[in-house]
């Protein structure tokens, strides 16, 4: 038979007051280990989401081009003399109801895309819009670069598009200029 003697109740009672070191060693390991994963996946998880983003401005940019055309009868104005790059601050001029490019949406203009708003834009912090090194308003994609942009002039021979009405792209977070078939298969377009 056994009496609970004061030595008798501290030992039953080691036993019930916690953790050992090596417990909290373990489940101290297991923590770092799972935030090293997610930290080394992070950058990968980014630009995922920056190009389904762009994916998705890309679409609606399209969807504005496409009713700019209904409305219109042609594509937005093309700058065929100038690299893709111009195509920017076009589509910002013909889309946002923006057509002197001075931020604010012009009196009885059409706005093609709520996105393009200047203001919004600037007040949120959202980068869709932004003054370029000129001055002007230009749409970037999420990578922060220019959205590219051409169209077949109407009754003129073709452009370089590979689509027969109109071609809109981002890099991707591809350096542009470049050549480089890695850097040329980050591009997002709305062709294959």
């Amino acid at each position: 038979m056994k009496f609970n003697t004061p030595r008798n109740i501290q030992a039953s009672r080691r036993g019930e007051q916690g953790f050992t070191l090596m417990e909290l060693l373990m489940v101290i390991a297991i923590i770092a280990t799972l935030a090293g994963l997610v930290a080394a996946g992070w950058p990968g998880i980014q630009t995922t989401i920056r190009r389904n983003n762009c994916e998705t401005q890309l679409q609606e940019l399209s969807r504005a081009i496409n009713a700019y055309q209904l409305d219109n009868g042609i594509y937005p104005k093309n700058p065929t003399s100038e690299p893709p790059e111009e195509g920017a601050h076009v589509l910002y001029i013909e889309l946002s109801g923006d057509t002197d490019g001075d931020g604010e949406v012009d009196e009885d203009a059409k706005i093609y895309t709520e996105d393009l708003d200047f203001n919004k834009s600037v007040n949120q912090n959202t980068n869709v819009v932004k003054r370029d090194g000129q001055g002007r308003i230009v749409v970037l994609d999420p990578f922060g670069s220019l959205i590219r942009y051409h169209a077949d002039p109407p009754n003129k021979r073709p452009i370089q598009t590979r689509n027969p009405t109109f071609d809109i792209w981002s890099l991707g977070g591809a350096e542009p200029g470049s050549t480089d078939p890695k850097d040329l298969s980050k591009w997002i377009t709305n062709w294959d």
